[in-house]
């Protein structure tokens, strides 16, 4: 009750103190329309009612084993070619046309297939085949309401006989009430559909993830008749058996002793919630700071074509249920930057010596990252004045909003974006950036997918990770693999891989990658005697990227990525850029360790790479490569085909991410504080200048006798040559400064002792 009082407190003296009117973005409608927008109620409905009697579909709710039910519906992206087209105004909106990813259960040999339906909104529509190999029926996902069920139920009454012997070894009777359980696949190319389980215990909230028991299931799920389903392993306490029966003997001959402890229920609750039973911190019953935009927001949306424009930024922005929130059209000073800038994937990939975490090589698109987009909590997930929006999916017979599942915003960076004091002179420039925000949980962890723009012409695109450890129950030998964090757990060492696309046009399609690096030589100068010694000089050394390959990054980031437009050239000579980096720490996967991954992440094994733009090679993974390792969908391997890449349409494919060596202080929660990893592009000889220099949000100070500067919106002073003390201050806009003075009363030459 101490927490929910303080709770309670904070919010008064919010309420009552300082409660400012936040203010809502600038409306405005686009004069184009979004040709990247997801599916609309009325096109979900026309693909899907086409479609429905075609190929005898069976509701999703209603769906087993044996029907053919859509698994997926959402928009089939328009070719870029076209849709450049229409948005350099000489062409026509790209037409319609939907993805629908249909599971056939009814044929003699079951598969997935995918199909375009559309076009859309047209007098006339079809369904046709892509070139998508068809996924095998094992591979699937538990998607269908029949055919989850029809495994619980089966995992139910395979354990039922063992009821008792559960209870005794972990406290508790077996069913569905008091166990849930975690299941990792066990498939390589879709000939089985095998799958390991651990028990966990059922709280009422996310403490489950700390719950897990250390009793693991193998279980083969192969085929469409629960008859056939079987329980092939049991492995507890360091001992496997082949079979239930087995256990069963072995447990009747006083063989299976209770060896691993397990957690109590109020353990659980203690150990994963917030803590109410410590005294509250020093003034921290008062609210968190807030920024307010003190005369309105500086953005406009057009909310109904996800169009933002901010400080000559101008992009529009896309949803899709398989990897969130993407940026298109991204344009700076009205010139476009990238077509394309997108989420891919997201690996997490573990080591354990238990069944469960040593299978866990996560894909987690497989598992929806944008289905899983949660409600922002405002207020907390984003900056106070954040503007809200919603996404829709497809269900499997209708759509379905999700509210506030992304977020727009400015905010201040509490630094300058450039600053100088000097001799006689003095200026700081004020720093925001523009972040349109999504948090997608598809599972224990909560990733922050954020895109950022500054006004010098940067993009940022990063990911940070929050949520709940993925545990396995102490064993022995647990600590190689990792740390413990409970009383009965291990946090397991893993690799979280997050990668990106950037389908980037400077200038135009025709780009070059051009590597950049420094190269020490000792050089002897003619001005130099001929008894001294040379100098160990830094020389940069510079060469194009003739085809595709993979990059890492190096040890010491002294080489640089510059995607290059090598027909244009500015003043000075240099071809027009934008250097592509990381703007915090980043990894790919730990090289050796995927052998279980033969072929589905082939991207996750360096930390970026360039190919040549191709309408076959829109993404880099699919939903169904984490469970064809082998047999992958999209086998990003085959982008790499030594193809010539200078002066083309080029894409670069980032990672971020992190080695997570898991610690005391990521229980209950991983921080979002120390997990954010990203990739940075900056203009590089983009102009002849600084491009931020227009902006008016600055403070300049000139000496006596300096000439007068011309600028809106700046503070500008004298300062005294001898004294260094300020004589005068002018404020040409007279704006209120909310009480801030922009000098220190000493440097007024005030008498401040008084």
């Amino acid at each position: 009750m101490r927490s929910a009082a303080v709770l309670v407190l904070g919010l008064a003296s919010l309420g009552l103190s300082f409660c400012p009117q936040f203010a809502s973005f600038e409306d405005t409608a686009n004069e184009k329309q979004n040709p990247f927008n997801q599916l609309t109620t009325d096109e979900f409905n026309e693909a899907y009612n086409f479609i429905y009697d075609k190929f005898n579909l069976t509701s999703l709710e209603d769906a087993g084993t044996a029907d053919n039910y859509v698994e997926l519906l959402t928009l089939k992206p328009p070719k870029k070619y076209e849709a450049l087209d229409y948005l350099n105004d000489s062409g026509d909106k790209p037409l319609r046309y939907a993805k629908a990813v249909i599971v056939h259960g009814t044929d003699s040999d079951p598969s997935i297939k995918t199909y375009t339906v559309g076009p859309l909104n047209q007098d006339s529509i079809d369904v046709h085949s892509t070139n998508t190999p068809p996924i095998p029926h094992n591979s699937r996902r538990t998607k269908a309401h029949k055919d989850a069920m029809m495994e619980k139920v089966f995992v139910y009454y395979a354990l039922a006989p063992i009821s008792e012997i559960i209870e005794d070894l972990l406290g508790r009777p077996w069913n569905l009430e008091e166990y849930m359980y975690l299941d990792e696949r066990l498939n390589l190319d879709g000939d089985k559909r095998l799958r390991w389980l651990e028990l966990a215990q059922k709280p009422d909230d996310s403490a489950f993830w700390g719950g897990f028991t250390g009793f693991h299931i193998l279980i083969d799920f192969s085929g469409q008749k629960f008859s056939d389903w079987k329980v092939l392993k049991i492995v507890y306490g360091d001992r496997v058996w082949r079979g239930l029966q087995a256990f069963v003997d072995d447990y009747n001959d006083g063989q299976v002793a209770n060896v691993m402890p397990q957690f109590t229920e109020n353990e659980l609750a203690h150990w994963t919630r917030r803590r109410p039973d410590v005294p509250v911190r020093d003034l921290e019953d008062r609210p968190a700071p807030i920024s307010v935009s003190k005369e309105g927001l500086r953005y406009r949306l057009d909310d109904k074509e996800n169009h933002v424009s901010w400080l000559n930024w101008d992009f529009f922005f896309a949803h899709n249920p398989e990897t969130g929130i993407s940026i298109h059209d991204l344009r700076f000073n009205d010139v476009r930057i990238a077509y394309e800038i997108s989420l891919q994937e997201a690996v997490s990939h573990y080591s354990a010596n238990t069944p469960t975490n040593a299978n866990s090589a996560l894909l987690d698109r497989g598992i929806g990252l944008g289905e899983k987009l949660t409600p922002l909590i405002r207020g907390y997930d984003c900056a106070e004045e954040a503007t809200y929006l919603s996404t829709h999916n497809w269900n499997g017979t209708h759509d379905v909003v999700t509210p506030d599942t992304v977020c727009i915003f400015e905010m201040p960076l509490i630094q300058p974006i450039s600053r100088h004091y000097g001799l006689n002179d003095a200026s700081s420039n004020k720093a925001t950036k523009l972040v349109v925000r999504s948090i997608s949980t598809p599972g224990n962890y909560d990733y922050m997918i954020d895109y950022a723009l500054f006004p010098d012409g940067t993009i940022e695109a990063s990911a940070s990770a929050s949520g709940y450890l993925l545990q396995s129950h102490s064993s022995k030998g647990g600590e190689e693999f990792g740390t413990q964090v409970s009383d009965t757990t291990f946090g397991n060492v893993h690799d979280h891989v997050i990668l990106f696309k950037f389908d980037l046009d400077i200038l135009g399609e025709s780009n070059t990658l051009v590597e950049k690096s420094i190269d020490v030589q000792k050089r002897k100068f003619f001005w130099q005697d001929e008894d001294e010694d040379g100098y160990e000089s830094k020389v940069i050394k510079s060469a194009n990227v003739e085809h595709e390959k993979g990059m890492d990054w190096s040890n010491n980031y002294d080489h640089w990525l510059l995607l290059s437009n090598l027909d244009k050239k500015t003043r000075y000579g240099y071809n027009p850029a934008y250097r592509i980096m990381p703007s915090t720490p980043v990894i790919h996967d730990t090289p050796g360790t995927q052998a279980r991954m033969q072929r589905n992440a082939v991207f996750s094994r360096e930390h970026v790479y360039v190919t040549k733009y191709n309408e076959e090679e829109e993404t880099a993974s699919s939903m169904y490569n984490m469970n064809l390792p082998n047999k992958p969908p999209v086998d990003f391997g085959t982008f790499l085909n030594d193809e010539s890449i200078v002066q083309e349409d080029l894409v670069l494919w980032a990672n971020v991410g992190m080695h997570h060596l898991p610690r005391a202080s990521d229980v209950p929660s991983t921080l979002f504080l120390e997990t954010k990893s990203g990739i940075m592009l900056s203009p590089f000889n983009y102009g002849t200048e600084e491009l931020s220099r227009d902006l008016t949000n600055v403070s300049v100070w000139h000496a006596i006798g300096a000439g007068n500067l011309t600028a809106k919106q700046a503070v500008y002073a004298t300062i005294d040559n001898v004294t260094d003390l300020i004589k005068t201050v002018e404020v040409y806009n007279d704006a209120d400064s909310c009480g801030i003075e922009p000098f220190n009363q000493s440097l007024l030459g005030l008498d401040t002792s008084k």
